[in-house]
């Protein structure tokens, strides 16, 4: 199943609703804007022969910023979770739970902490 087309994205308080770009391989983007800003979120799957290790899941959302008068670049601001397996296959259940573990630990405060060169 894939992800909705378009992909209803929040960020910094709206949403935005992002079109799929045509789908690479195991990859497909998603790309969206307001006003100053551009979204773009990748999903990509590596999927590794039969009885090898190391499937992974990427998501990974990059926001460039452009300036409001002269519309220049001003930054790209990025965030990505993999979800990896190494060793045995893949199993489902265990990469949901570490998946969710992380997002259930990225709240607020600890986002604020990380971003500010706490550890």
């Amino acid at each position: 199943m894939a992800f909705a087309d378009p992909l209803v994205f929040a960020y910094d308080g709206a949403n935005y609703n992002l079109a799929r770009l045509a789908p690479k391989g195991n990859a497909t983007e998603y790309f969206g804007y307001g006003t100053n800003l551009t979204i773009n979120v990748t999903v990509k799957h590596t999927i590794p022969e039969v009885g090898k290790p190391g499937e992974s899941h990427l998501l990974r959302v990059d926001v460039d910023h452009f300036d409001a008068t002269t519309n220049a670049f001003l930054r790209r601001c990025s965030a990505w979770c993999n979800i990896r397996t190494d060793g045995a296959p893949q199993e489902v259940e265990n990469s949901e739970d570490v998946a969710e573990a992380l997002a259930d630990f990225l709240i607020d405060g600890n986002i604020t902490k990380l971003v500010s060169r706490q550890s």
